[in-house]
């Protein structure tokens, strides 16, 4: 094998992902043999798509076990969240309910799996019967895969009368201008960390598209809302005008738009299924405080006087106990030393008074 072949082999097996991190193949999994001088086929899913979520060139190899061939494709990200931009515009419609990982899509010919920041292409035959090797070689990739979460914002997109497959999650206005061309440029405000999903609903006949857009601040939120005045006729009671119609509601951080209304009662049917809740989480390990009840109250005063006692008694046991040992070892030098001791007389008897009578046994 010449030395052009081999280096061309490793830079097709191993690429620098954008975060810095090296990602490679495995050699083998769950059976599976990576054949070495075998040419991966070239990856169909979307350049632009990727090329906008910031992907890195794909590392390929191709499996064989037995007659059966794999050809695996990874693509790294920056992080989990564009990973998972990726993965909302380039998963195919499932053809069977198979789902290696919790986030992955799997037809007869062709599986998209999301393992952190990884985008995992594979392309085979009869894949929804090979489920357990895709969540071994999940396995094997999640081990340099980035271990942030995944973005939550799609659990408030309401479930009734939502379109399967259609949500997106969108970092980047290139994304969003798709479904709304008619307005380029960035009028979300993704230069200000705003994140947004986006579905599409079937209400009756007519086709109504959400969009949730989340910005970190409340402030942020409101800012925004009335700037999309500039491209947007907001809140009419009927689309009509010559701008795009776009009907708003703001719940804190969290603003909803409806898309493709007729009316106002027609989106706002759509947007009252939006619930916005925060949550607050605490990592630090916290105490409960729990209430006594009276008999614990009482046995606590019982045992705590008892311990009380007891420790007077023991100090006054090694009192006297040092007492002895030292009156024993030093007599007449530190204690009863009757030389040192001072009476006051009051003179009430004629008897005078001799120190020695106190230390008389």
């Amino acid at each position: 094998m010449t030395a052009p072949l081999v280096l061309a082999l490793l830079l097709a097996t191993v690429v620098q992902a954008p975060s810095g991190r090296t990602v490679s193949l495995p050699d083998s999994f769950a059976g599976w043999q990576a054949e070495s001088g075998v040419e991966a086929a070239v990856e169909s899913l979307n350049p632009q798509i990727l090329a906008t979520c910031r992907s890195a060139p794909p590392v390929q190899k191709v499996y064989r076990r037995g007659s059966q061939t794999l050809s695996v494709a990874v693509y790294a990200l920056p992080d989990s969240s564009y990973a998972y931009s990726a993965y909302s515009f380039l998963r195919p419609v499932p053809e069977a309910d198979v789902r290696p990982v919790p986030h992955s899509s799997v037809t007869a010919n062709q599986a998209l799996l999301l393992v952190g920041n990884l985008l995992v292409s594979v392309r085979g035959q009869n894949l929804p019967t090979l489920a357990p090797d895709l969540k071994e070689l999940a396995s094997v990739l999640a081990r340099q895969a980035d271990r942030t979460p995944y973005p939550q914002l799609w659990q408030y997109l309401p479930v009734e009368h939502l379109i399967a497959h259609s949500d997106r999650y969108i970092l980047e206005p290139e994304l969003l201008t798709q479904f709304f061309p008619q307005i380029p440029g960035d009028w979300v405000g993704f230069s200000d960390s705003a994140e947004v999903e986006l579905a599409q609903y079937r209400v009756g006949r007519q086709a109504l598209t959400l969009v949730l857009i989340s910005y970190p601040t409340q402030q942020l939120a409101a800012l925004h809302v009335d700037e999309l005045n500039r491209w947007f006729g907001l809140n009419p009671e009927h689309a009509s005008g010559a701008k795009p119609t776009l009907y708003v509601r703001r719940q804190g951080p969290l603003v909803a738009a409806v898309a493709g209304a007729r009316t106002r009662g027609e989106a706002e049917a759509l947007l009252r299924r939006v619930v916005y809740e925060t949550t607050v989480t605490w990592n630090e390990p916290s105490w409960a405080l729990k209430d006594l009840t009276m008999a614990q109250y009482v046995l606590g005063t019982i045992l705590g006087t008892g311990l009380l006692l007891g420790l007077c008694l023991l100090g006054g046991l090694l009192l006297a106990i040092t007492r002895l040992v030292v009156k024993r070892a030093l007599p007449g030098r530190v204690f009863d030393r009757t030389a040192s001791v001072e009476i006051l007389q009051l003179g009430l008897s004629s008897k005078p008074i001799d120190a020695r009578d106190f230390y008389r046994y």
